[in-house]
């Protein structure tokens, strides 16, 4: 498992209050992709890799069409860092690593199947 793999609780504090979503990245070793469910509903990003720090771009339409730019770090099981938002300054980025999702993901069938 590469340091960003799995299921991650996202939260960020933006001018308009908490935004919350989640994330499920795809890492490889110097790439990911992640699939992103929020109040838009889900989209799939792809990003950058560089030792512990993500980078990656997303693009939001409501209430305005803004191009936000993800700078985050990994430490063990939780991600911080910033957004820009453009002509809006920057937003905090934390994130969690949902740990029964990555275990439920990683087990065989027949243990997630077991009684």
């Amino acid at each position: 498992m590469t340091i960003a793999q799995g299921h991650w609780n996202v939260i960020i504090e933006s001018p308009l209050g908490q935004q919350r979503r989640e994330m499920t990245i795809n890492a490889g070793t110097d790439t990911f992709r992640a699939s992103v469910t929020g109040t838009e509903g889900t989209h799939d990003v792809s990003g950058t890799i560089d030792g512990n720090r993500l980078t990656w771009t997303d693009q939001v339409t409501s209430p305005v069409k803004l191009t936000l730019h993800f700078d985050v770090a990994v430490d063990g099981d939780a991600m911080t860092g910033v957004v820009k938002l453009g002509i809006f300054g920057e937003a905090k980025f934390m994130a969690t690593r949902d740990k029964a999702r990555l275990d439920s993901a990683m087990a065989g069938p027949e243990q997630r199947n077991a009684p």
